[in-house]
Order: C-alpha cells, then structure tokens, then sequence
C-alpha cells in the first residue's frame, strides 16, 4: 500500500506542476482500515511524507503531505 501511495504522490505532484491553474498543492488521506485505526502510529510518515492533522468522526486519521512547490 505505500508503494501505490508513493506513486500516487508522485503522479499528482507532476501533474500538478504541469497545471497550475488547478491549484492541487498536496494530497490528503483518511484512515479507514480498522486495524490501522487501532494501531499506535507516529503522527509523521516521512516515508510518505505524511503528517497527522487530525481525525474524522469514525476514528480515522486524517493526514496530508503537502507537494514541494507547495505555498501557502
């Protein structure tokens, strides 16, 4: 699953760049999987390069990685 989220990452931030008129600046995930809801996990992923932000409702972590070109 993160080599498919790596990838994704990847893809959205090129294509990002390639239309800045979309303003896509990062990408945001929400933890459904109940064994990963339960798990103990850091609030960053470098790996991922995804932080903790906060949670849903049901749980689920709500992290986001923001792209390098990025400005807020």
């Amino acid at each position: 699953m993160r080599a498919l989220g790596g990838y994704s990452l990847a893809v959205l931030e090129q294509s990002s760049l390639e239309h800045p008129e979309e303003a896509v600046m990062g990408l945001a995930s929400v933890t459904e999987n109940t064994d990963l809801k339960a798990a103990k996990l850091p609030g960053v992923i470098p790996s991922a390069g995804l932080m903790l932000i906060g949670y849903a409702a049901d749980g689920g972590r709500l992290r986001v990685s923001w792209f390098d070109h990025a400005r807020v």
